[in-house]
């Protein structure tokens, strides 16, 4: 793993684990992640409990947001 690969897991787990749910282009822009999804499936290959939640946006549009579940996290 570059350390490209390894920073742009530790952003979004940053954010994650403050609690907040980030959308695809959300992490693509907030965080400059070109792949926010292959993080993703790192991150859970690395044990992590992320989640996919689908949700409406103000336009009635699905989005998928990413979820850490921090109470599982605390519990390891």
């Amino acid at each position: 793993m570059n350390s490209n690969t390894s920073t742009q897991k530790a952003r979004l787990f940053k954010l994650l684990a403050k609690g907040t749910e980030v959308t695809i282009a959300e992490a693509s822009k907030r965080l400059s992640i070109a792949n926010p999804s292959a993080v993703v499936a790192q991150l859970r290959d690395d044990g992590l409990p992320i989640y996919t939640n689908r949700r409406k946006n103000a336009q009635g549009q699905t989005v998928y947001k990413y979820r850490l579940d921090t109470k599982a996290l605390a519990s390891v």
